[in-house]
């Protein structure tokens, strides 16, 4: 069987703006972090100890991340479709092998019977031979209007989309504003990056291949946009550059990338994942 790749731009200004509500947590197969309103929201969350800034944080004040098992990483074969990361608009892959015939759930996002895709569950959509077999999608994460890009079977494309449109409906849009940046399924994230689905252990998957990082460099699959600050007396620098990525094959986060940040200059600098700056910051603690 022949398959037709085709790649499609999400552009990010015609994401709408919404007001203030508190988001829906996702399942891991769409978001990274659990989030809230206030403790409650976290009380099903293992180690959640508050609930700050809108995500449950543990007893050290650090975000809890969903176990997004198998993403990123290696695949068992060429990319499938891929897309710029921002709102609207999807690619389109081959066809896809894996899964039982599914059926779309219902509108609230409550698991339903085996083989079958709901809001917060959406596996049997995703099942793949190869990465051929896959395409990336776009998926709202909460009423405010933010998304984020995930690996869908081609075949099962439409169905997802007609899913998709049932989870947030209009009437339930909240006064709260959407996130520019949109996040692929192997934790990194921004604006103009570019994004494919590839097959990972049967299951399609996106990640990021190529993003921009500064006004100069663009980083591509393997690499990470590292940004360092230096603070020198009154004054500091911000340097970016592309470096080998150490998370490959698992989820983007200080565990694996922290090293990153020990230059052996003197400067002893914080390391963080979540920033729009770059994928990887290394902030100076005299800041």
């Amino acid at each position: 069987m022949n398959h037709r790749l085709s790649s499609c731009a999400f552009l990010v200004a015609g994401l709408s703006l919404f007001g203030a509500c508190q988001s829906e947590m996702q399942s891991s197969s769409s978001t990274h972090w659990f989030v809230c309103e206030d403790l409650s929201d976290c009380a099903a969350v293992d180690d959640a100890a508050a609930c700050s800034g809108g995500y449950c944080v543990d007893a050290d004040g650090e975000r809890i991340a969903k176990d997004l098992a198998g993403s990123g990483g290696g695949d068992s074969g060429g990319s499938g479709g891929s897309t710029g990361l921002g709102s609207g608009g999807s690619a389109t892959g081959g066809s896809a092998t894996g899964g039982s015939e599914p059926s779309t759930g219902g509108t609230d996002g409550v698991a339903g019977a085996p083989g079958e895709a709901t809001c917060e569950d959406f596996e049997v959509l995703r099942g793949c031979a190869d990465s051929e077999d896959c395409t990336v999608a776009q998926k709202q994460l909460d009423c405010c209007g933010t998304q984020s890009v995930v690996g869908i079977a081609s075949e099962h494309e439409s169905e997802f989309m007609t899913l998709e449109g049932t989870c947030f409906p209009a009437e339930t849009a909240c006064a709260c504003p959407a996130s520019a940046y949109v996040r692929a399924e192997d934790g990194r994230d921004s604006a103009d990056a570019v994004a494919e689905a590839t097959c990972v252990d049967g299951t399609c998957r996106s990640r990021v291949v190529s993003r921009a990082c500064g006004d100069s460099l663009t980083c591509d699959s393997g690499e990470l946009c590292l940004v360092v600050t230096t603070t020198t007396g009154p004054s500091g620098t911000t340097e970016y550059s592309c470096v080998a990525n150490p998370c490959a094959g698992e989820l983007l986060g200080c565990s694996c990338a922290e090293d990153l940040c020990a230059l052996g200059d003197g400067h002893s600098r914080l390391c963080e994942t979540e920033t729009t700056l770059g994928d990887v910051l290394c902030e100076d603690q005299a800041q």
